[in-house]
């Protein structure tokens, strides 16, 4: 079944977005189901495309490179104390 028109944009390439919508709709229903949880970065190079973060499957707004450095370091953490 092909996912509904998205409204926001992931990637500049439209089909790219799509697959990362799926992405983070799988990995909410994974999580869902196992009990696991996950952080999710995806950082592109060029400064015209946006920071993706997700935790549980779920985007979270990035505000602050700050942010971003905790988000990474509070996930690593909760890694290896599991």
């Amino acid at each position: 079944m092909p996912f509904p028109e998205i409204e926001t944009l992931y990637h500049m390439d439209k089909e790219i977005s799509t697959i990362i919508l799926q992405l983070l709709d799988r990995l909410c229903e994974w999580e869902r189901d196992t009990g696991r949880r996950s952080t999710l970065i995806l950082i592109p190079e060029a400064k015209d495309e946006d920071i993706i973060l997700a935790m549980e499957g779920k985007p979270i707004p990035i505000n602050t490179q700050l942010y971003l450095e905790t988000i990474f370091k509070d996930s690593l953490k909760r890694r290896n104390t599991e």
